[in-house]
């Protein structure tokens, strides 16, 4: 539906995978065969994404004159790639046999629900239900209210907080005051929040319908207590693929020699850092963490922070996401600056009446949506039939009303489309 040249190259790039984790399996676990489809998928990820950005480098850099290429990125390529290398690894490992059924492999492969922004699912997970898998009426309520639970997070939270951080990034950087960049940065925060964890939602409620149990991908990580705790909850699939497949083969924390950690956590923020995109701003935020989490590693400050921590660790994460919204490194330090009071305290420069005011409301709602109450409050009456009855209805009034959005609006894209 994205384009068919893209759903061709998807297709021929499954194939590859296939023939290869056949070829790995059955030539006896052969390393030169598994290097050769890890590179094949990392070029592929390489030249649809990042030609140009190395191109813009080395023109900024040698003073050439090189015009950018016209590529087109298939859509969920990042996410596609790394569902491949670490279905070919695990291969390698002996821990799955390939699959031989070529349709079921490019289910696993391309299957839409989570193709375009996760979570990764990785093929031990999903190939005993690519077999045997069954759907009851408990899998079709819970994968109908999770996804109109993701719905709602996007087109009613997430595209108002949207709104909100997009006209404050709109605001020359000069002229922003202080409280207005720190609500421009808290609305990010919880807009990128609630935008890629409804699409996990989403995603893991059409999966259930399907009979696919998907793991979790988001575990409230804005009430963590340190940078390692908001990892292990953010974008879970993400930061477990790189523990798995980049830091541990690497040797990991388990290196007597602190400069090969050091190391070792280096390339992983670098390189999750450039996954999310080919722009400066993606790898100085990933830079940003690796210095914060090798801080933690040899310190572990935070537990002497106690409650304090998760001061800390949302500071951190306001301060990281600015990089990560930001256009360019100049623009995000000028964004920073804003945030330290470098224009003032005052708001007559800004134009407050130009504003989404109404919009503030959805910072609170998003400030309570990205704790464990709710969730405690579902948990605590799940069993009761009153709450059933209610929650169901609940359900089918906000589906309505979010479907009625998305028509009646045009502010609906994800964030997470773009990585």
């Amino acid at each position: 539906w994205g384009s068919l040249e893209g759903l061709c190259i998807i297709i021929i790039l499954a194939l590859i995978n296939y023939a290869l984790g056949l070829l790995i399996f059955y030539r006896k676990n052969n390393k030169w065969l598994l290097a050769i489809g890890v590179v094949i998928n990392i070029l592929s990820l390489g030249y649809f994404k990042y030609t140009n950005f190395f191109i813009e480098n080395i023109n900024a850099v040698v003073g050439s004159d090189i015009s950018a290429l016209n590529i087109l990125v298939p859509l969920g390529i990042s996410f596609f790639v790394f569902k491949a290398i670490s279905y070919l690894v695990d291969i390698y490992k002996c821990k799955v046999k390939p699959e031989k059924n070529i349709v079921d492999f490019l289910l696993f492969m391309t299957f839409f629900a989570q193709i375009l922004s996760g979570p990764i699912v990785r093929y031990v997970d999903m190939q005993e239900e690519l077999k045997n898998r069954s759907v009851d009426g408990d899998d079709i309520r819970y994968g109908l209210m999770r996804f109109v639970i993701g719905l709602a997070k996007k087109v009613f939270i997430a595209n108002n907080l949207g709104i909100l951080a997009d006209s404050i990034w709109g605001i020359s950087t000069h002229e922003m005051t202080v409280t207005v960049a720190w609500i421009g940065s808290l609305a990010y925060t919880l807009q990128i929040y609630f935008d890629f964890s409804g699409y996990s939602d989403m995603a893991i409620g059409l999966g259930r319908m399907f009979g696919f149990h998907f793991l979790e991908n988001f575990n409230y990580p804005y009430i963590a207590s340190s940078i390692q705790d908001f990892w292990r909850r953010w974008h879970i699939s993400l930061s477990t693929w790189f523990r798995d497949y980049v830091y541990i083969p690497l040797g990991g924390s388990r290196t007597k020699k602190k400069s090969r950690m050091v190391r070792n956590l280096f390339i992983v923020w670098a390189l999750t850092g450039l996954w999310h995109g080919a722009n400066w701003t993606f790898l100085i935020w990933g830079i940003f963490y690796f210095v914060l989490l090798l801080i933690e590693h040899m310190t572990d400050f935070p537990k002497k922070l106690g409650k304090f921590g998760h001061i800390y660790t949302l500071l951190c994460v306001l301060i990281g996401w600015v990089f990560f919204r930001a256009d360019s490194v100049h623009e995000a330090f000028l964004y920073l600056k804003a945030m330290a009071g470098g224009n003032g305290m005052g708001s007559q420069a800004v134009g407050w009446a130009a504003l989404p005011i109404g919009n503030l409301i959805f910072v609170a709602i998003g400030i309570i949506g990205s704790t464990p109450i709710l969730s405690k409050l579902e948990l605590k009456n799940k069993d009761k039939k009153w709450w059933n009855l209610i929650s169901g209805l609940m359900t089918m009034i906000v589906f309505i009303f979010a479907v009625s959005e998305v028509v009646n609006t045009s502010y609906n894209p994800f964030i997470y489309f773009n990585f």
